[in-house]
């Protein structure tokens, strides 16, 4: 891979303390060593090439934060979260919006606003992330010498899951319906979703949750959603 290709990822990369260890993005040579981390790099960078260079500062400066915090548990959610707000400005690009651009405000507001016609649409990035359990299991069974435990595929959506799937969607709705500087039209709450392991290896699961997601859509908001793979 030619890291020299991967402008935005350098950019953020360069923008926060390069030298600290634990910047997530001075992991480089190490993303070089597998074919899967350099085709997710690959994809981050063409999402966030995606972005006029106004968003893109905009966005890395949300970001910038969270680019060496590393939580012991959930290492850099709180990054990604951010990141993944890109997938929602294209989400918007796609449908036909201009003049897309994230809401910067000291009050609770969603993440970005956009335009078709006379027409104002706000949208709100939500990440539901892996659970506890799973992380545990994961980190578990990568550890050296460690006993390797086998999960039941779960084929279903458990009651933790839809509670907290209905949980984000009503924060985000608050958030969207609550939001008063912009006499908006559309408001969309776009769900970026990580699967547990055993659910992820069911691909009923994508079925259900799809059918789940539809009985959330009303006269108010518009729910969306992708479902994301591993972080390399």
């Amino acid at each position: 891979m030619d890291i020299s290709k991967l402008k935005r990822i350098l950019d953020l990369y360069r923008s926060g303390d390069a030298t600290n260890p634990v910047n997530y993005f001075g992991r480089f040579e190490k993303m070089n060593e597998s074919s899967l981390a350099r085709e997710w790099a690959e994809g981050l960078e063409k999402e966030l090439g995606r972005l006029t260079p106004d968003a893109w500062i905009a966005l890395k400066n949300k970001a910038l934060p969270y680019l060496s915090k590393r939580d012991p548990h959930r290492a850099y959610s709180k990054l990604f979260e951010h990141l993944n707000e890109a997938k929602g400005y294209i989400y918007l690009q796609d449908n036909g919006y201009s003049d897309i651009a994230f809401i910067e405000s000291n009050k609770r507001a969603p993440d970005l606003v956009a335009r078709k016609g006379s027409e104002a649409a706000l949208l709100e990035v939500k990440t539901i992330n892996c659970s506890d359990d799973d992380i545990t299991h994961l980190r578990n069974n990568s550890t050296p010498g460690a006993e390797r435990v086998a999960r039941s595929v779960i084929y279903g959506l458990p009651v933790a899951f839809k509670g907290k799937l209905a949980a984000t969607i009503a924060d985000a709705k608050d958030q969207l319906l609550n939001y008063d500087s912009v006499s908006a039209g559309p408001r969309v709450c776009f769900l970026v979703i990580k699967f547990d392991t055993n659910l992820a290896l069911a691909s009923p699961n994508r079925h259900y949750l799809k059918e789940l997601l539809s009985n959330s859509n009303d006269s108010t908001i518009e729910v969306v959603h992708v479902l994301e793979g591993p972080i390399y």
